[in-house]
């Protein structure tokens, strides 16, 4: 899983660092500049790379991975 995490771009990282961090929707879009559907986009994409049906279950799969999340 650790490759995984370390192929990610560093938008992605920054994206799931802040879904670790429990920022909402609303509040990712605005850390990152970016809009809702992008982060619906992001999220949709690394749940399914990840194997997993949620954000929710994303932040607590990738907990013990954070420290790779930083860039």
């Amino acid at each position: 899983m650790a490759e995984r995490v370390k192929t990610l771009t560093a938008r992605q990282k920054e994206f799931l660092r802040l879904v670790c961090e429990g920022n909402f929707q609303k509040e990712i879009a605005d850390k990152m500049g970016i809009t809702a559907n992008t982060v619906e986009s992001y999220k949709k994409e690394l749940t399914r790379r990840f194997g997993l049906g949620s954000r929710r279950e994303l932040r607590y799969f990738l907990a013990p991975y954070r420290s790779l999340l930083d860039y």
